[in-house]
C-alpha cells in the first residue's frame, strides 16, 4: 500500500494556494484476506486505508482518476462458497449419468472457481472424466468432451467423442449430461447451464448420448453463452459523493470497460478526458476503497490476482469541469 499526500499550502490565516493538488496513489494488494499495516479489510469487498496525518480536502474539490492497473481476474465460474453477489448459489456443475451408473457424487463434475474461457472449461472436463476413470490412461490425449463457440451466434457446441473410451464405442447405457437446477445429486442449485447457453430447467438441460454409438455426438446450446457476465469493474472512493450508476448516487469513481481486455491478465488504463466527480471536504484520517460490476454487485477482493492500483488528483476545480 503507498499512499503519497501532496496537501494545499497552509498558513494560520487559511490556504494559500487554491490550486495546488493533492496527488494520491492507492494500491490494494493482490488476493488480500487479512488485514496489514495501513490496510484494514472491513469485509471480503471492502478495503479501509489509513491516512497519516490525515488528508485535508478542503470546500469546492472535484477527483480526477488519472492512471490505474488492475487484474481482469474477477470468477465467472464460483462455487455457492465464493462470495459472488452476481452467481450467490455458484455455477460450476454439470451433473453425469454414465453408463447407467445414476447421479452419484463421483459423476458430479465440478469445477474451481475462476474466470474460464471455452478452452479452459473443456479441459476441466476433460481432466474430470480422467479422474473418475470413464477415459481409461491409454486414451488421455484423447479427448471426451470437446466444446466450440460459434462465432456468428455466441452459441456453444458440446460434442461428445467415444475414441476417448474402452473400444471407441458409448457405454451400453449411454452417458447423460445434466444441467438441470436443482442437482438431481445434490438439489443445489449451481448449473452450469447457462454460461454455457443451455437451459437449467425442462427437456433441453438434459442432454443424452446413445449407447453402443461409435460416431460422435454434438449438442448446440439453444441461447448464447455468457462467459462475459461481469463487462466492467466499477471503482468506489468513499470522499467521492454524489455519482450516479445504474440511477443510484453514491461514491463511484470510475468504471472501466472490461470489453476489449483479455480475460486473466492486468490491464493498464490511463484516462485521455477529465472525469471530475464531486468529492466532500473534510478531514479524513482514513478512506474505504471496493468494487463492484457494472450492476452493482460488490465483487470479492481476494479474486484480484494482482495488486488493484489506482492514483487520484484532488483540485479546487469545480466538479462540473470549470476552473
Amino acid at each position: 500500500m503507498n499512499v503519497q499526500d501532496q496537501r494545499w499550502t497552509t498558513s494560520t490565516s487559511g490556504l494559500k494556494t487554491n490550486n495546488a493538488p493533492i496527488a494520491l496513489n492507492y494500491s490494494i494488494p493482490e488476493a488480500i484476506s487479512t488485514s496489514s499495516g495501513s490496510i484494514t479489510l472491513v469485509d471480503a469487498y471492502t478495503i479501509q486505508v489509513a491516512h497519516n496525518p490525515p488528508l485535508i480536502i478542503p470546500d469546492g474539490c472535484c477527483a480526477d482518476l488519472v492512471v490505474a492497473s488492475y487484474p481482469y481476474s474477477q470468477p465467472n465460474v464460483a462455487n455457492s462458497a465464493a462470495g459472488l453477489q452476481l452467481i450467490p448459489m455458484g455455477n460450476n456443475r454439470m451433473s453425469v449419468n454414465f453408463n447407467g451408473g445414476g447421479y452419484v457424487s463421483a459423476s458430479e463434475v465440478l469445477i474451481a472457481t475462476g474466470l474460464y474461457a471455452v478452452s479452459d472449461i473443456m479441459a476441466a472436463w476433460n481432466a474430470f472424466a480422467i479422474t473418475a476413470g470413464w477415459v481409461p490412461a491409454s486414451a488421455a490425449s484423447q479427448n471426451l468432451f470437446t466444446l466450440t463457440g460459434v462465432t456468428a451466434t455466441q452459441q456453444l457446441v458440446i460434442t461428445v467423442d467415444p475414441m476417448a473410451l474402452s473400444g471407441g464405442v458409448f457405454p451400453a447405457s449411454g452417458i447423460i449430461l445434466n444441467f438441470t437446477n436443482p442437482s438431481p445429486y445434490s438439489g443445489l442449485n449451481d448449473s452450469i447451464g447457462e454460461l454455457l447457453g443451455f437451459p437449467t430447467t425442462g427437456s433441453g438441460a438434459i442432454l443424452t448420448v446413445a449407447g453402443g454409438g461409435d460416431t460422435p455426438v454434438s449438442f448446440t446450446s439453444p441461447a448464447a453463452a455468457d462467459f462475459a457476465a461481469t463487462s466492467a469493474y466499477s471503482l468506489y472512493w468513499s470522499p467521492v459523493t454524489g455519482t450516479y450508476q445504474n440511477g443510484q448516487t453514491g461514491n463511484l469513481l470510475y468504471s472501466f470497460p472490461l470489453g476489449s481486455s483479455s480475460p486473466n491478465t492486468v490491464v493498464q488504463f490511463q484516462s485521455s478526458l477529465r472525469y471530475p466527480v464531486q468529492v466532500t471536504s473534510g478531514n479524513f484520517s482514513s478512506v474505504r476503497i471496493w468494487t463492484t460490476d457494472q450492476n452493482g454487485n460488490k465483487l470479492p477482493l481476494k479474486y484480484y490476482q494482482a495488486p488493484f492500483t489506482f492514483s487520484v488528483v484532488i483540485s479546487k476545480n469545480k466538479y462540473d469541469g470549470s476552473i
